[in-house]
């Protein structure tokens, strides 16, 4: 995930030539219990706060692919224990 997020934000900051500061982890692990409450808090994250990078299609389709992979990793936890 982590080339993902980095994808995300260089496309980002290619589109808006803007260099931004940005957290180098939003959330430690260790803050949760197990994976599955983990990646669960990541999908809620994604959900709430994708508005703040615009409406661009081509950086909305970069965090669906994050959106896609937190829904595969959540799916794999959940029933393929």
């Amino acid at each position: 995930m982590p080339d993902l997020v980095d994808g995300v934000i260089e496309a980002w900051q290619g589109r808006h030539s803007e260099l931004i500061e940005y957290p180098d982890q939003l959330c430690q692990y260790s803050e949760h219990k197990d994976s599955l409450e983990y990646i669960t808090f990541l999908k809620i994250l994604l959900e709430d706060e994708r508005y703040v990078l615009g409406d661009e299609s081509e950086i909305q389709n970069l965090v669906d692919g994050i959106a896609e992979l937190i829904d595969l990793t959540l799916y794999k936890l959940t029933f393929l224990k």
